[in-house]
């Protein structure tokens, strides 16, 4: 869990060998987070930021590895 103030920007990077895809949750409808896009693939190296605009608390996952615990976290917004 993280903990950040309105209008933070998150940067989640792939710094492992295999692809993941960072989603909102709930798998498989990831739609939790209002304007993030779920569909973005990263490869090793890539990285995807998010600006968090609302306050609350958000949960995440990996839409293509939905049930590793190692891939899931949640970010609340304050």
């Amino acid at each position: 869990t993280i903990t950040i103030t309105v209008g933070t920007q998150l940067t989640w990077t792939n710094n492992d060998t295999r692809s993941h895809q960072p989603a909102a949750d709930p798998h498989p409808l990831n739609n939790s987070i209002e304007g993030f896009d779920s569909s973005t693939v990263l490869l090793p190296g890539d990285s995807l930021s998010f600006t968090f605009e609302n306050p609350g608390t958000y949960s995440y996952h990996d839409h293509l590895n939905p049930l590793n615990k190692r891939y899931q976290g949640t970010v609340v917004v304050e």
